[in-house]
């Protein structure tokens, strides 16, 4: 089915309807690969959208225009419409960067960048790529940091950190030692719920999870793999993958 074809949105309408949607998040990468979004009521996302593009201030959004420069506009890609998993009654949308007089994808668009790499592979010949990144990061219970004129400091904390041992508080013997985090269990494994919490969003918004686990380091390690996919789908995977990561945290 053709992107922005009016067959195509009556299938996401349908999708709208059946989940109550009340509003559009049109989301969009900067120059740093950074999600940015805003969004407009359901009753504004219509075939002229998708056509003629919705216009925004390109100056405001890092690595894009001068001020002088800074209409530009946004065309959703209903290839990844889905229901918002952080947002009730939310549909979220990527979309492409085009310039507003000749309708050409941006250049400084990290999605435009993506496909001219995806079709450059194709004219030569030389092959399909496909990306399966293992994604690791860390849950953290405190963060504090501050840098200035005359100092700067940083200080994590975490409740399963092997340097809570004495703390003051009762200590359970739960506390992770240095380097010994691979594959813990609970009652070691602390964020065993949270993991499960974000690989259930990840599913529902359509990203295959192949296994989440506690990871190596102390301190809130954690890693989760998702299923291959091509350069594009995996850049907004990726994006997602965080955007759920972060608001389920």
């Amino acid at each position: 089915m053709e992107n922005g074809s009016a067959a195509q949105l009556s299938q996401v309408s349908g999708l709208m309807q059946a989940n109550s949607v009340k509003f559009v998040s049109l989301k969009f990468n900067d120059l740093f690969g950074r999600w940015v979004h805003f969004t407009i009521p359901a009753g504004r996302f219509n075939q002229e959208i998708l056509e003629q593009g919705i216009a925004f201030d390109g100056s405001s959004i890092a690595g894009f225009q001068s001020i002088e420069k800074s209409d530009m506009l946004l065309v959703p890609d209903l290839d990844t419409a889905i229901v918002d998993p952080v947002l009730p009654g939310t549909l979220s949308v990527i979309c492409d960067v085009v310039e507003p007089y000749t309708k050409n994808p941006y250049w400084r668009d990290p999605r435009h960048v993506a496909k001219k790499m995806e079709s450059l592979l194709r004219q030569q010949g030389i092959d399909q790529a496909f990306f399966g990144p293992e994604i690791e990061f860390f849950l953290f219970d405190d963060v504090r940091f501050k840098t200035a004129d005359n100092f700067g400091h940083w200080r994590i904390d975490v409740h399963e950190a092997n340097w809570n041992s004495d703390n003051g508080e009762v200590n359970l013997g739960r506390s992770v030692r240095k380097q010994e985090g691979y594959f813990v269990v609970p009652p070691f494994d602390h964020h065993i719920d949270i993991r499960l919490t974000i690989v259930q969003a990840l599913e529902q918004a359509g990203i295959t999870v192949e296994r989440d686990t506690h990871e190596r380091a102390t301190a809130g390690s954690a890693e989760i793999d998702i299923k291959y996919d091509s350069l594009l789908r995996m850049c907004d995977k990726f994006n997602l993958f965080k955007y759920v990561v972060r608001n389920v945290a």
